[in-house]
């Protein structure tokens, strides 16, 4: 069983602990005594994974290691993984985000993203920083200031935002766009997808013309909430992605809903 919990203390993959500078990761996860292998190697942890020097082409060995996970963890990092490579390709960053996914990175403390977002708190953090396109990196304490409720109330999925007066923000849902458009002269064309989290139809028009212009956005196909079944969201929204934005749809209010903005775009030259 992976017990996940929130110390400032961080397990490696050699089994000691290193220290956070005394900051709350969130993202830390407790190990079970594991059994030696082969040639005095050690399999890694609970939920600790191992893989930046595996040929994911070549045949399974049984010095590879494994990882203890939930399916609850393995929907998270789909959900990671899917979102990190939707952004990278609409923002046109020249990384691999296999290799961000791989990478310690301070804002989970010094972890990977393929480990650290198996937690509730890193998987918050790195779909803050996707979503709000906040760079590759960032300060934990940041984050977690922007996915905070109130002091009182920790970050965790499900909290819902309210206003100054203790109630739910009226009006407040998610709206899926369908933009088709040509550019340079008819030489590309886009198709997009996109989710916003907005109060009324009017807001998330105004944010489509910012990006494609006046003509595009009057005639884009707006529709409250998340038709998953719609053909251009099956042929356009990975799964992964698909999973997230409908489970913000049902809950507009939620702490992860909060800013939401999800592009998915192809264009075709």
């Amino acid at each position: 069983m992976l017990d996940l919990i929130d110390e400032p203390q961080v397990a490696n993959a050699n089994g000691r602990n290193s220290s956070s500078g005394g900051r709350s990761c969130g993202v830390a996860l407790v190990r079970e005594p594991t059994p030696p292998v082969a040639a005095g190697r050690y399999l890694p942890g609970p939920g600790e994974l191992e893989v930046a020097d595996l040929d994911p082409f070549a045949a399974d060995e049984i010095s590879d290691g494994w990882a203890r996970v939930s399916t609850r963890q393995l929907l998270r990092l789909a959900i990671v993984a899917a979102d990190t490579g939707a952004r990278f390709e609409r923002e046109g960053i020249g990384h691999d985000p296999v290799a961000w996914l791989l990478a310690p990175r301070e804002l989970f403390c010094g972890s990977a993203a393929l480990t650290a977002c198996q937690s509730v708190g890193g998987f918050s953090r790195a779909l803050m920083l996707h979503g709000l396109g906040l760079g590759l990196d960032g300060d934990p304490a940041v984050i977690d200031g922007l996915l905070a409720d109130d002091a009182e109330a920790p970050p965790g999925v499900g909290t819902s935002v309210r206003d100054e007066d203790g109630g739910t923000p009226a009006g407040l849902g998610l709206f899926t766009c369908f933009v088709q458009s040509s550019m340079a002269d008819g030489e590309v064309f886009i198709e997009a997808v996109r989710a916003i989290v907005a109060t009324e139809e009017g807001e998330v028009r105004s944010l489509l013309e910012r990006r494609y212009g006046l003509k595009t956005a009057r005639g884009a196909r707006i529709e409250r909430g998340f038709p998953a079944d719609d053909p251009d969201v099956v042929s356009l929204v990975p799964k992964p992605a698909g999973d997230m934005i409908a489970a913000i749809a049902a809950n507009p209010t939620g702490l992860l809903a909060r800013g939401f903005d999800l592009t998915i775009e192809h264009r075709l030259a």
